[in-house]
């Protein structure tokens, strides 16, 4: 459990805000949350972060693989049978 002492049940939670008819309900709701949620602004995150890079790699595939590519390239070039 989250915190006990501040979540004793669902039940009682779920009965304390669950017409929330009221809009102190809220408030207490949003108070009692608060804690537990990460919320940023757009202006509080890092933005000297540089943009995201991709490279990519040519590398020689294993001889394992090279028989598992010719097997699954020899085996698309083959007609299907219809059923």
């Amino acid at each position: 459990m989250l915190h006990p002492e501040k979540f004793s049940s669902l039940d009682s939670f779920e009965g304390k805000f669950q017409s929330m008819d009221q809009k102190d309900q809220l408030s207490q709701l949003h108070a009692m949350l608060q804690p537990h949620i990460l919320r940023r602004a757009k202006n509080e995150v890092e933005a000297a972060i540089p943009p995201k890079m991709e490279f990519i790699l040519r590398v020689e595939l294993s001889p394992l693989q090279k028989t598992y590519y010719k097997v699954r390239a020899r085996s698309a070039a083959l007609p299907r049978r219809r059923r």
